[in-house]
């Protein structure tokens, strides 16, 4: 059905829901999985963005190896969207996978990640119901 899927995080609990249906995917299909999470530079000396990436990485290459999913992840310094369509193009993926956060109300008029990827996307684009 699917041979490559990458599936975009930010560690939320919404995001983490869209992360969790990727995975089952991978497992019914086969298919390597990446994990990919868009953050901007470090700019604030305050907070350790990388530490925050990493954990959130770990995290979710932990749960995908658990069921038995080859899992790739990656760290993309940018917007959402942008690093989602370069895991894609990267990985030759079939399928991307992001949460439905942000599609309702005046965000959907004003964009968001998975509107954005529903128009750009070079594969089918699964948006998950995340509550």
């Amino acid at each position: 059905m699917y041979s490559s899927i990458v599936v975009g995080t930010d560690g939320s609990p919404t995001a983490e829901v869209a992360v969790n249906h990727a995975i089952g995917l991978a497992v019914l299909c086969g298919a390597p999985l990446t994990v990919t999470l868009a953050h901007e530079p470090d700019d604030d000396p305050e907070e350790d963005t990388g530490a925050r990436v990493a954990a959130i990485l770990t995290s979710a290459h932990q749960q995908a190896a658990s069921f038995g999913v080859t899992v790739r992840t990656e760290a993309r310094v940018g917007k959402p969207v942008e690093a989602i369509l370069a895991a894609a193009a990267a990985n030759g993926a079939d399928l991307v996978v992001v949460g439905n956060k942000g599609m309702r109300g005046a965000r959907r008029i004003l964009g968001s990640v998975g509107n954005d990827l529903t128009h750009r996307a070079p594969c089918t684009v699964l948006l998950v119901y995340t509550g």
